[in-house]
Protein backbone atom coordinates (compact mmCIF):
# COMPACT_ATOMS: atom_id res chain seq x y z
CA UNK A 1 0.00 0.00 0.00
CA UNK A 2 2.83 2.50 0.94
CA UNK A 3 4.39 1.79 -2.43
CA UNK A 4 1.67 3.50 -4.53
CA UNK A 5 1.77 6.51 -3.00
CA UNK A 6 5.86 6.84 -3.73
CA UNK A 7 6.61 9.59 -6.06
CA UNK A 8 3.01 10.55 -6.11
CA UNK A 9 2.91 14.81 -5.68
CA UNK A 10 -0.67 16.42 -5.00
CA UNK A 11 -1.53 18.65 -7.62
CA UNK A 12 -2.43 21.17 -4.95
CA UNK A 13 0.86 21.43 -3.36
CA UNK A 14 2.55 21.71 -6.53
CA UNK A 15 -0.24 24.65 -7.42
CA UNK A 16 0.62 25.91 -4.00
CA UNK A 17 4.64 25.19 -4.58
CA UNK A 18 3.87 27.05 -7.81
CA UNK A 19 2.19 30.01 -6.60
CA UNK A 20 4.96 31.02 -4.10
CA UNK A 21 7.25 31.11 -6.33
CA UNK A 22 5.97 33.51 -8.38
CA UNK A 23 5.08 35.59 -5.34
CA UNK A 24 8.80 35.40 -4.54
CA UNK A 25 9.69 36.42 -8.13
CA UNK A 26 6.94 39.37 -7.69
CA UNK A 27 8.64 40.49 -4.45
CA UNK A 28 12.09 40.35 -5.62
CA UNK A 29 11.12 42.27 -8.84
CA UNK A 30 9.57 44.67 -6.48
CA UNK A 31 13.02 44.99 -4.39
CA UNK A 32 14.89 45.69 -7.49
CA UNK A 33 12.03 48.38 -8.56
CA UNK A 34 11.86 49.90 -5.06
CA UNK A 35 14.92 49.86 -3.33
CA UNK A 36 16.42 53.24 -4.75
CA UNK A 37 12.75 54.53 -3.42
CA UNK A 38 13.45 53.75 0.24
CA UNK A 39 17.05 55.38 -0.43
CA UNK A 40 15.79 58.34 -1.33
CA UNK A 41 13.00 58.50 1.23
CA UNK A 42 15.77 58.30 4.12
CA UNK A 43 18.07 60.60 2.38
CA UNK A 44 15.43 63.23 3.35
CA UNK A 45 14.91 64.77 6.61
CA UNK A 46 11.24 64.33 6.21
CA UNK A 47 8.97 62.28 9.06
CA UNK A 48 6.83 61.61 6.17
CA UNK A 49 9.00 59.73 4.87
CA UNK A 50 8.88 56.68 7.50
CA UNK A 51 5.05 56.09 6.12
CA UNK A 52 5.71 56.39 2.28
CA UNK A 53 8.33 53.59 3.19
CA UNK A 54 5.65 51.63 5.15
CA UNK A 55 3.23 51.80 1.49
CA UNK A 56 6.93 50.76 -0.63
CA UNK A 57 7.05 48.15 1.47
CA UNK A 58 3.46 46.67 1.89
CA UNK A 59 1.93 46.02 -1.98
CA UNK A 60 -1.18 47.00 -2.99
CA UNK A 61 -2.93 43.62 -1.15
CA UNK A 62 -0.84 44.58 2.26
CA UNK A 63 0.91 42.12 2.36
CA UNK A 64 4.76 43.19 3.47
CA UNK A 65 7.44 42.36 0.97
CA UNK A 66 10.12 40.89 2.92
CA UNK A 67 13.41 42.21 0.74
CA UNK A 68 12.33 45.53 0.79
CA UNK A 69 11.19 45.10 4.62
CA UNK A 70 14.53 43.83 5.30
CA UNK A 71 16.07 46.46 3.04
CA UNK A 72 14.49 49.07 4.82
CA UNK A 73 16.08 47.85 8.14
CA UNK A 74 19.87 48.82 6.57
CA UNK A 75 18.86 51.83 5.11
CA UNK A 76 17.57 52.53 8.53
CA UNK A 77 20.39 51.88 10.22
CA UNK A 78 22.87 53.71 7.69
CA UNK A 79 20.47 56.98 8.22
CA UNK A 80 21.04 56.50 11.91
CA UNK A 81 24.90 56.43 11.33
CA UNK A 82 24.50 59.78 9.14
CA UNK A 83 22.79 60.98 11.28
CA UNK A 84 25.35 60.74 14.57
CA UNK A 85 28.08 61.72 12.30
CA UNK A 86 26.28 65.10 11.63
CA UNK A 87 25.91 65.02 15.64
CA UNK A 88 29.34 64.43 15.72
CA UNK A 89 30.29 67.18 13.29
CA UNK A 90 27.87 69.82 15.34
CA UNK A 91 30.01 68.97 18.28
CA UNK A 92 32.97 69.43 17.53
CA UNK A 93 32.06 73.07 16.00
CA UNK A 94 30.64 73.71 19.33
CA UNK A 95 33.88 72.48 21.18
CA UNK A 96 35.60 74.87 18.66
CA UNK A 97 33.71 77.87 19.76
CA UNK A 98 34.06 77.06 23.42
CA UNK A 99 37.60 76.59 23.33
CA UNK A 100 38.02 80.54 21.38
CA UNK A 101 35.51 81.34 23.94
CA UNK A 102 38.28 79.51 26.24
CA UNK A 103 41.05 81.88 24.80
CA UNK A 104 39.12 85.09 25.48
CA UNK A 105 38.09 84.91 29.15
CA UNK A 106 40.02 85.29 32.05
CA UNK A 107 37.36 84.68 34.98
CA UNK A 108 38.01 80.91 36.22
CA UNK A 109 34.03 80.31 36.87
CA UNK A 110 34.13 80.76 33.08
CA UNK A 111 36.71 78.73 32.82
CA UNK A 112 35.61 76.13 34.42
CA UNK A 113 31.56 76.56 33.12
CA UNK A 114 33.22 76.05 29.53
CA UNK A 115 35.34 73.26 30.60
CA UNK A 116 32.18 71.06 31.47
CA UNK A 117 30.56 72.10 28.91
CA UNK A 118 33.76 70.85 26.25
CA UNK A 119 33.42 67.53 28.42
CA UNK A 120 30.22 66.64 28.38
CA UNK A 121 30.34 67.41 24.03
CA UNK A 122 33.49 65.16 24.66
CA UNK A 123 31.17 62.81 26.16
CA UNK A 124 28.70 62.94 23.88
CA UNK A 125 30.93 62.24 20.98
CA UNK A 126 32.48 59.33 22.11
CA UNK A 127 29.11 57.70 23.17
CA UNK A 128 28.31 58.43 19.20
CA UNK A 129 31.23 57.03 17.88
CA UNK A 130 30.53 53.90 19.96
CA UNK A 131 27.06 54.04 18.65
CA UNK A 132 28.31 54.11 15.21
CA UNK A 133 31.13 51.29 15.13
CA UNK A 134 27.93 48.87 17.18
CA UNK A 135 25.51 49.96 14.11
CA UNK A 136 28.26 49.41 11.42
CA UNK A 137 28.41 45.98 12.80
CA UNK A 138 25.03 45.34 12.93
CA UNK A 139 24.54 46.36 9.23
CA UNK A 140 27.34 43.88 8.07
CA UNK A 141 25.66 41.25 10.13
CA UNK A 142 22.01 42.07 8.23
CA UNK A 143 23.40 42.81 4.65
CA UNK A 144 25.03 39.30 4.57
CA UNK A 145 22.27 37.42 6.11
CA UNK A 146 20.08 39.49 3.51
CA UNK A 147 22.63 38.87 0.72
CA UNK A 148 22.31 34.88 1.71
CA UNK A 149 18.70 34.70 1.82
CA UNK A 150 18.46 36.74 -1.64
CA UNK A 151 20.75 33.80 -2.83
CA UNK A 152 18.60 31.26 -1.25
CA UNK A 153 15.54 32.60 -3.19
CA UNK A 154 17.24 33.09 -6.12
CA UNK A 155 18.30 29.65 -6.16
CA UNK A 156 15.09 28.43 -5.26
CA UNK A 157 13.09 29.88 -7.76
CA UNK A 158 15.78 29.13 -10.42
CA UNK A 159 15.36 25.36 -9.09
CA UNK A 160 11.75 25.49 -9.70
CA UNK A 161 11.91 26.70 -12.72
CA UNK A 162 13.99 24.19 -14.36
Amino acid sequence: MESDFVGYTDPGTKQVETDEIEDLENQLKDYKNKKSKIDQLYSTKDEIAKDSIEKIINDNKNVRNPFLFQYSIVASLKKRIETLKDGIIKNRIKIDNYKEELELTSDSSTKNDINTKIGELNKKISTATTDITKITKEITEKEKEFKDNMTEIEKKIKDNKI
